[in-house]
């Protein structure tokens, strides 16, 4: 006995116009998604680096921001002389000698009770080491260099009133040593002490 299967048909048809629709990309069609894929990821990734890398500084920049406003109020809330200076490689004293501008070993701040601008015995009680903060050495390859390489631009300092003296009106550039794209982070003392962080591109339109 022979049989109808109309429904074996319609399923037939039905698989055949599905598996049409399903088809994947052709070879073409993936190679200009990769283009594009390349093209994209060419312009993203120069961009995120240097975002990165501009935030890493300002946070370095904002760490010695920090630090200068704490020595102004220690200084008032002591009633003394209080020295921010650039500390050597172990963090126990002042660094002298070249490269004389060179923040980025770190700093010390400190009471300087005999007023040498440098952190000593004499600054030592029996109580009291007379460090108030230390900054580490910042990540390798950073720079932060000031504009005055002069002694006066190597401390800052603030007497009992909070009235600064030392590295004022001066800038101090935070910059990558091998950065090709020049990001600048810029840290502005003025002369009454008061600190800004800007980018090179605010520095310059402040500056003209």
């Amino acid at each position: 006995m022979l049989h109808n299967y109309p429904n074996i048909a319609l399923r037939t048809n039905t698989l055949h116009t599905c598996c049409e629709q399903q088809r994947g990309f052709t070879l073409i069609e993936l190679m200009v998604v990769l283009v594009i894929t390349g093209v994209l990821m060419a312009i993203a990734i120069p961009n995120f680096a240097r975002a990165t890398r501009s935030i890493q500084l300002e946070h370095q920049a904002k760490e010695m921001a920090g630090a200068i406003k704490l020595a102004r109020a220690e200084a008032m809330r002591r009633g003394q002389i209080v020295v921010m200076c650039r500390s050597n490689t172990d963090q126990t004293a002042c660094k002298s000698g070249s490269p004389t501008q060179q923040w980025a070993l770190g700093w010390l701040v400190f009471v300087d009770l005999d007023n040498s601008n440098d952190y000593n015995a004499a600054d030592v009680t029996p109580t009291d080491n007379g460090l108030i903060s230390i900054k580490q050495a910042m990540p390798v390859g950073i720079d932060a260099f000031t504009s005055n390489g002069s002694p006066a631009g190597l401390i800052i300092s603030f007497n009992a009133a909070g009235e600064p003296f030392g590295a004022l009106g001066n800038t101090i550039t935070f910059s990558y040593k091998d950065d090709p794209n020049n990001t600048h982070i810029i840290l502005v003392i003025s002369s009454a002490g008061r600190v800004r962080i800007m980018t090179y591109e605010q520095w310059l339109n402040n500056s003209q």
